[in-house]
Protein backbone atom coordinates (compact mmCIF):
# COMPACT_ATOMS: atom_id res chain seq x y z
CA UNK A 1 0.00 0.00 0.00
CA UNK A 2 3.05 2.22 0.33
CA UNK A 3 3.57 2.14 -3.45
CA UNK A 4 -0.16 2.72 -4.02
CA UNK A 5 0.00 5.85 -1.93
CA UNK A 6 2.47 7.31 -4.42
CA UNK A 7 0.04 7.08 -7.34
CA UNK A 8 -0.78 10.57 -8.68
CA UNK A 9 -4.17 12.00 -7.77
CA UNK A 10 -5.20 12.21 -11.41
CA UNK A 11 -4.71 8.46 -11.85
CA UNK A 12 -6.64 7.71 -8.66
CA UNK A 13 -9.56 9.81 -9.89
CA UNK A 14 -9.53 7.93 -13.20
CA UNK A 15 -9.57 4.64 -11.30
CA UNK A 16 -12.53 5.82 -9.22
CA UNK A 17 -14.42 6.99 -12.30
CA UNK A 18 -13.93 3.58 -13.91
CA UNK A 19 -15.83 1.90 -11.07
CA UNK A 20 -19.55 1.43 -11.62
CA UNK A 21 -20.50 0.36 -8.11
CA UNK A 22 -20.91 2.73 -5.18
CA UNK A 23 -19.82 -0.13 -2.93
CA UNK A 24 -16.51 -0.42 -4.80
CA UNK A 25 -15.94 3.33 -4.71
CA UNK A 26 -16.68 3.37 -0.99
CA UNK A 27 -14.16 0.57 -0.41
CA UNK A 28 -11.53 2.53 -2.34
CA UNK A 29 -12.26 5.67 -0.33
CA UNK A 30 -11.72 3.78 2.93
CA UNK A 31 -8.29 2.47 1.89
CA UNK A 32 -6.42 5.28 3.63
CA UNK A 33 -6.86 8.87 4.77
CA UNK A 34 -5.37 10.27 1.57
CA UNK A 35 -7.91 8.48 -0.59
CA UNK A 36 -10.69 9.35 1.81
CA UNK A 37 -9.85 13.04 1.53
CA UNK A 38 -9.28 12.88 -2.22
CA UNK A 39 -12.27 10.81 -3.29
CA UNK A 40 -14.91 11.70 -0.75
CA UNK A 41 -16.30 14.52 -2.90
CA UNK A 42 -16.32 12.16 -5.87
CA UNK A 43 -18.26 9.59 -3.84
CA UNK A 44 -20.84 12.25 -2.95
CA UNK A 45 -21.14 13.25 -6.62
CA UNK A 46 -21.54 9.62 -7.67
CA UNK A 47 -24.23 9.05 -5.06
CA UNK A 48 -26.11 12.16 -6.17
CA UNK A 49 -25.95 11.24 -9.87
CA UNK A 50 -26.61 7.51 -9.66
CA UNK A 51 -28.40 6.89 -6.35
CA UNK A 52 -30.77 9.86 -6.01
CA UNK A 53 -28.75 11.36 -3.14
CA UNK A 54 -29.55 8.42 -0.86
CA UNK A 55 -26.38 9.20 1.07
CA UNK A 56 -27.88 12.49 2.21
CA UNK A 57 -30.84 10.60 3.66
CA UNK A 58 -28.70 8.23 5.71
CA UNK A 59 -26.24 10.96 6.70
CA UNK A 60 -29.06 13.12 8.07
CA UNK A 61 -30.28 10.15 10.10
CA UNK A 62 -26.83 9.66 11.61
CA UNK A 63 -26.52 13.33 12.54
CA UNK A 64 -23.32 14.00 10.57
CA UNK A 65 -23.77 17.70 9.88
CA UNK A 66 -20.39 18.05 8.14
CA UNK A 67 -21.23 15.36 5.61
CA UNK A 68 -24.73 16.75 5.11
CA UNK A 69 -23.18 20.08 4.15
CA UNK A 70 -20.83 18.31 1.73
CA UNK A 71 -23.76 16.62 0.05
CA UNK A 72 -25.63 19.89 -0.26
CA UNK A 73 -22.55 21.69 -1.59
CA UNK A 74 -22.14 18.92 -4.15
CA UNK A 75 -25.64 19.54 -5.48
CA UNK A 76 -27.90 17.28 -3.43
CA UNK A 77 -31.40 18.62 -2.94
CA UNK A 78 -33.52 18.06 0.15
CA UNK A 79 -36.63 18.63 -1.96
CA UNK A 80 -35.77 15.72 -4.27
CA UNK A 81 -37.01 13.26 -1.65
CA UNK A 82 -40.62 14.44 -1.83
CA UNK A 83 -43.16 12.65 -4.00
CA UNK A 84 -45.41 15.20 -5.66
CA UNK A 85 -48.66 14.00 -7.25
CA UNK A 86 -49.50 14.54 -10.88
CA UNK A 87 -52.91 16.06 -11.47
CA UNK A 88 -54.14 12.84 -13.08
CA UNK A 89 -52.58 10.54 -10.49
CA UNK A 90 -55.05 8.38 -8.60
CA UNK A 91 -52.76 6.06 -6.64
CA UNK A 92 -51.63 7.91 -3.54
CA UNK A 93 -50.51 4.92 -1.48
CA UNK A 94 -46.89 6.05 -1.76
CA UNK A 95 -47.69 9.14 0.26
CA UNK A 96 -47.79 6.94 3.34
CA UNK A 97 -44.09 6.24 2.75
CA UNK A 98 -42.83 9.82 2.61
CA UNK A 99 -39.25 10.19 3.78
CA UNK A 100 -36.75 13.01 3.74
CA UNK A 101 -33.49 14.09 5.37
CA UNK A 102 -35.57 16.42 7.56
CA UNK A 103 -37.70 13.56 8.84
CA UNK A 104 -34.67 11.32 9.42
CA UNK A 105 -32.94 14.02 11.46
CA UNK A 106 -36.07 14.67 13.51
CA UNK A 107 -36.76 11.00 14.15
CA UNK A 108 -33.23 10.44 15.40
CA UNK A 109 -33.18 13.47 17.67
CA UNK A 110 -30.75 15.61 15.65
CA UNK A 111 -32.59 18.88 16.19
CA UNK A 112 -29.54 21.05 15.52
CA UNK A 113 -28.98 19.40 12.14
CA UNK A 114 -32.68 19.67 11.39
CA UNK A 115 -32.53 23.40 12.05
CA UNK A 116 -29.47 23.68 9.79
CA UNK A 117 -31.29 22.02 6.90
CA UNK A 118 -34.40 24.10 7.51
CA UNK A 119 -32.25 27.23 7.30
CA UNK A 120 -30.92 26.32 3.83
CA UNK A 121 -31.99 29.12 1.48
CA UNK A 122 -30.51 28.01 -1.84
CA UNK A 123 -33.57 27.08 -3.95
CA UNK A 124 -31.73 24.17 -5.56
CA UNK A 125 -30.98 22.61 -2.16
CA UNK A 126 -33.74 23.75 0.18
CA UNK A 127 -36.70 21.77 1.41
CA UNK A 128 -40.26 22.34 0.24
CA UNK A 129 -43.49 22.91 2.23
CA UNK A 130 -44.86 19.33 2.00
CA UNK A 131 -41.69 18.09 3.72
CA UNK A 132 -42.14 20.63 6.50
CA UNK A 133 -45.72 19.44 6.94
CA UNK A 134 -44.64 15.79 7.15
CA UNK A 135 -42.14 16.54 9.92
CA UNK A 136 -44.63 18.73 11.78
CA UNK A 137 -47.25 15.98 11.76
CA UNK A 138 -44.67 13.43 12.90
CA UNK A 139 -43.74 15.74 15.79
CA UNK A 140 -47.40 16.19 16.72
CA UNK A 141 -47.96 12.44 16.61
CA UNK A 142 -45.00 11.76 18.88
CA UNK A 143 -45.67 14.71 21.18
CA UNK A 144 -42.31 16.32 20.40
CA UNK A 145 -43.02 19.93 21.26
CA UNK A 146 -39.47 21.13 20.50
CA UNK A 147 -39.78 19.98 16.89
CA UNK A 148 -43.36 21.24 16.67
CA UNK A 149 -42.19 24.72 17.66
CA UNK A 150 -39.24 24.53 15.26
CA UNK A 151 -41.39 23.51 12.30
CA UNK A 152 -43.95 26.20 13.02
CA UNK A 153 -41.14 28.77 13.26
CA UNK A 154 -40.05 27.68 9.77
CA UNK A 155 -43.54 28.15 8.35
CA UNK A 156 -44.62 24.52 8.08
CA UNK A 157 -48.07 24.37 6.43
CA UNK A 158 -50.81 24.02 9.02
CA UNK A 159 -53.70 23.29 6.66
CA UNK A 160 -54.73 20.39 4.48
CA UNK A 161 -52.27 18.68 2.13
CA UNK A 162 -52.66 18.30 -1.62
CA UNK A 163 -53.41 14.60 -1.26
CA UNK A 164 -57.06 13.73 -2.02
CA UNK A 165 -58.88 12.09 0.85
CA UNK A 166 -56.63 13.57 3.53
CA UNK A 167 -58.57 16.21 5.45
CA UNK A 168 -56.12 16.46 8.33
CA UNK A 169 -54.64 19.71 9.54
CA UNK A 170 -52.06 20.29 12.24
CA UNK A 171 -54.79 21.29 14.68
CA UNK A 172 -57.12 18.42 13.80
CA UNK A 173 -54.31 15.90 14.19
CA UNK A 174 -53.27 17.32 17.56
CA UNK A 175 -56.86 17.16 18.77
CA UNK A 176 -57.47 13.71 17.29
CA UNK A 177 -54.42 12.34 19.11
CA UNK A 178 -55.39 14.10 22.37
CA UNK A 179 -52.13 16.03 22.45
CA UNK A 180 -51.33 18.13 25.47
CA UNK A 181 -52.57 21.67 25.83
CA UNK A 182 -49.12 23.16 25.18
CA UNK A 183 -48.80 21.62 21.69
CA UNK A 184 -52.31 22.70 20.74
CA UNK A 185 -51.52 26.20 21.97
CA UNK A 186 -48.37 26.28 19.80
CA UNK A 187 -50.61 25.84 16.77
CA UNK A 188 -53.27 28.29 17.92
CA UNK A 189 -50.68 30.99 18.65
CA UNK A 190 -49.98 31.24 14.91
CA UNK A 191 -53.45 32.66 14.38
CA UNK A 192 -54.28 29.91 11.90
CA UNK A 193 -57.98 29.02 11.62
CA UNK A 194 -59.62 26.12 9.80
CA UNK A 195 -61.41 26.98 6.56
CA UNK A 196 -63.32 23.71 6.16
CA UNK A 197 -66.25 22.48 8.22
CA UNK A 198 -64.60 19.10 8.75
CA UNK A 199 -62.76 18.06 10.84
CA UNK A 200 -64.54 20.23 13.40
CA UNK A 201 -62.08 21.22 16.17
CA UNK A 202 -64.93 21.87 18.59
CA UNK A 203 -66.29 18.37 18.16
CA UNK A 204 -62.78 16.98 18.65
CA UNK A 205 -62.24 19.10 21.76
CA UNK A 206 -65.24 17.56 23.51
CA UNK A 207 -63.52 14.17 23.61
CA UNK A 208 -61.00 15.53 26.12
CA UNK A 209 -61.71 15.11 29.80
CA UNK A 210 -63.09 18.41 31.03
CA UNK A 211 -63.63 21.57 29.03
CA UNK A 212 -60.15 23.15 29.07
CA UNK A 213 -59.43 22.50 25.38
CA UNK A 214 -62.83 23.84 24.33
CA UNK A 215 -62.11 26.98 26.33
CA UNK A 216 -58.65 27.20 24.76
CA UNK A 217 -60.12 27.24 21.24
CA UNK A 218 -62.49 30.03 22.22
CA UNK A 219 -59.70 32.00 23.90
CA UNK A 220 -57.83 32.06 20.57
CA UNK A 221 -60.93 33.36 18.81
CA UNK A 222 -61.97 30.17 17.09
CA UNK A 223 -65.74 29.92 16.85
CA UNK A 224 -68.08 27.08 15.85
CA UNK A 225 -68.98 27.20 12.17
CA UNK A 226 -71.54 24.41 12.02
CA UNK A 227 -74.55 23.25 14.04
CA UNK A 228 -72.86 19.86 14.09
CA UNK A 229 -71.14 20.74 17.37
CA UNK A 230 -74.51 21.37 19.05
CA UNK A 231 -75.94 18.05 17.89
CA UNK A 232 -72.76 16.30 19.01
CA UNK A 233 -72.81 17.87 22.47
CA UNK A 234 -76.51 17.18 22.81
CA UNK A 235 -76.01 13.55 21.84
CA UNK A 236 -73.45 13.20 24.62
CA UNK A 237 -75.59 15.02 27.16
CA UNK A 238 -72.63 17.34 27.74
CA UNK A 239 -74.27 20.30 29.45
CA UNK A 240 -70.91 21.69 30.64
CA UNK A 241 -69.64 22.14 27.08
CA UNK A 242 -72.98 23.54 25.95
CA UNK A 243 -72.91 26.14 28.72
CA UNK A 244 -69.43 27.25 27.64
CA UNK A 245 -70.62 27.73 24.05
CA UNK A 246 -73.68 29.62 25.26
CA UNK A 247 -71.46 31.87 27.40
CA UNK A 248 -69.25 32.50 24.34
CA UNK A 249 -72.22 33.97 22.49
CA UNK A 250 -73.54 31.04 20.45
CA UNK A 251 -77.20 31.89 19.88
CA UNK A 252 -79.57 29.11 20.94
CA UNK A 253 -82.59 31.15 19.84
CA UNK A 254 -81.41 30.71 16.26
CA UNK A 255 -79.60 27.38 16.31
CA UNK A 256 -80.67 25.37 19.34
CA UNK A 257 -83.56 23.44 17.81
CA UNK A 258 -81.89 20.46 16.15
CA UNK A 259 -79.88 19.90 19.33
CA UNK A 260 -83.15 20.07 21.28
CA UNK A 261 -84.67 17.28 19.18
CA UNK A 262 -81.54 15.16 19.64
CA UNK A 263 -81.68 15.62 23.42
CA UNK A 264 -85.36 14.68 23.45
CA UNK A 265 -84.74 11.54 21.40
CA UNK A 266 -82.01 10.34 23.76
CA UNK A 267 -83.79 11.28 26.97
CA UNK A 268 -81.24 13.87 28.13
CA UNK A 269 -83.66 15.89 30.24
CA UNK A 270 -81.07 18.28 31.79
CA UNK A 271 -79.88 19.07 28.25
CA UNK A 272 -83.46 19.68 27.11
CA UNK A 273 -84.01 22.04 30.03
CA UNK A 274 -80.76 23.95 29.42
CA UNK A 275 -81.45 24.36 25.70
CA UNK A 276 -84.95 25.71 26.32
CA UNK A 277 -83.69 28.07 29.05
CA UNK A 278 -81.01 29.32 26.63
CA UNK A 279 -83.58 30.10 23.94
CA UNK A 280 -84.19 26.96 21.88
CA UNK A 281 -87.84 27.15 20.83
CA UNK A 282 -89.84 23.98 21.65
CA UNK A 283 -92.96 25.30 19.87
CA UNK A 284 -91.71 24.76 16.30
CA UNK A 285 -92.54 22.05 13.80
CA UNK A 286 -90.83 20.81 10.67
CA UNK A 287 -91.20 18.49 7.71
CA UNK A 288 -88.42 16.12 6.67
CA UNK A 289 -87.40 15.11 3.16
CA UNK A 290 -90.17 12.49 3.08
CA UNK A 291 -92.75 15.13 3.99
CA UNK A 292 -93.22 13.69 7.45
CA UNK A 293 -94.37 16.15 10.09
CA UNK A 294 -92.54 16.32 13.38
CA UNK A 295 -92.30 18.51 16.48
CA UNK A 296 -90.75 18.34 19.93
CA UNK A 297 -93.78 16.51 21.32
CA UNK A 298 -93.84 14.17 18.32
CA UNK A 299 -90.20 13.25 19.05
CA UNK A 300 -90.90 12.71 22.75
CA UNK A 301 -93.75 10.36 21.85
CA UNK A 302 -91.80 8.54 19.14
CA UNK A 303 -88.90 7.79 21.50
CA UNK A 304 -91.17 7.13 24.50
CA UNK A 305 -89.63 9.88 26.61
CA UNK A 306 -92.57 10.41 28.94
CA UNK A 307 -90.80 12.63 31.50
CA UNK A 308 -89.64 14.97 28.75
CA UNK A 309 -93.08 14.87 27.11
CA UNK A 310 -94.69 15.93 30.38
CA UNK A 311 -92.10 18.68 30.91
CA UNK A 312 -92.83 20.06 27.43
CA UNK A 313 -96.56 20.06 28.06
CA UNK A 314 -96.07 21.64 31.50
CA UNK A 315 -94.02 24.38 29.80
CA UNK A 316 -96.92 25.24 27.52
CA UNK A 317 -95.99 23.34 24.36
CA UNK A 318 -99.29 22.58 22.64
CA UNK A 319 -99.62 19.10 21.10
CA UNK A 320 -100.95 18.70 17.56
CA UNK A 321 -103.34 16.00 16.52
CA UNK A 322 -100.49 14.15 14.75
CA UNK A 323 -98.73 13.88 18.11
CA UNK A 324 -101.80 12.40 19.77
CA UNK A 325 -102.39 10.00 16.88
CA UNK A 326 -98.78 8.81 17.05
CA UNK A 327 -99.19 7.99 20.75
CA UNK A 328 -102.30 5.95 19.91
CA UNK A 329 -100.59 4.14 17.03
CA UNK A 330 -97.63 3.27 19.26
CA UNK A 331 -99.89 2.14 22.10
CA UNK A 332 -97.97 4.55 24.32
CA UNK A 333 -100.66 4.59 26.99
CA UNK A 334 -99.06 7.12 29.34
CA UNK A 335 -98.70 9.60 26.49
CA UNK A 336 -102.27 8.94 25.32
CA UNK A 337 -103.56 9.66 28.82
CA UNK A 338 -101.56 12.90 28.97
CA UNK A 339 -102.55 14.16 25.51
CA UNK A 340 -106.18 13.10 25.30
CA UNK A 341 -107.30 15.97 27.50
CA UNK A 342 -106.38 18.56 24.87
CA UNK A 343 -108.74 19.90 22.24
CA UNK A 344 -107.40 19.48 18.71
CA UNK A 345 -109.73 21.92 17.02
CA UNK A 346 -108.55 25.31 15.76
CA UNK A 347 -104.99 24.73 16.97
CA UNK A 348 -102.68 27.59 15.96
CA UNK A 349 -100.28 26.40 13.28
CA UNK A 350 -96.72 26.04 14.53
CA UNK A 351 -94.02 27.98 12.74
CA UNK A 352 -91.68 25.88 10.64
CA UNK A 353 -88.22 25.55 12.12
CA UNK A 354 -86.60 26.57 8.81
CA UNK A 355 -88.54 29.84 8.65
CA UNK A 356 -87.73 30.56 12.28
CA UNK A 357 -83.99 30.16 11.66
CA UNK A 358 -84.13 32.30 8.52
CA UNK A 359 -86.07 35.02 10.33
CA UNK A 360 -83.63 35.21 13.23
CA UNK A 361 -80.53 34.98 11.04
CA UNK A 362 -81.77 37.97 9.05
CA UNK A 363 -82.59 39.84 12.23
CA UNK A 364 -79.20 39.13 13.79
CA UNK A 365 -77.15 40.02 10.71
CA UNK A 366 -76.60 43.60 11.87
CA UNK A 367 -75.11 42.36 15.14
CA UNK A 368 -71.28 42.14 14.75
CA UNK A 369 -71.11 39.55 17.53
CA UNK A 370 -73.57 37.18 15.86
CA UNK A 371 -72.04 33.80 14.98
CA UNK A 372 -73.69 32.45 11.83
CA UNK A 373 -73.56 28.66 11.53
CA UNK A 374 -73.88 26.40 8.52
Amino acid sequence: MANFSQVPNEILLLVAKSLSSQKDINALVRTNWRLCHLLHAFLCDFNIQHHQSSGLLYTAGSGNSTLVKKFLNAGASIASFELLPDEDETDFEEFEKQDSPLLRAAQNGHVGLLNTMLSETNPSRACIPPQLRTVLHWAIETGNQVVVELMIAHQAPLGRPRVPGDDSTALSQALELRCGKSIIECILQTGWKPTALFPDPFVQATYYSGTSILQLLLRYNLRPRSTRILSHISRRGDTASLQILIDSGLDMIVYGHIALLVAIDLGHQPMVQLLIEAGANPHLSSIDTNWWYYSTIWHAVLYRQYDILKALVDNGVRPDYQDFQLAIDMNFLEAVALLEGFSYENIPKKMRREKWVQYWENKRTADPDFQRLE
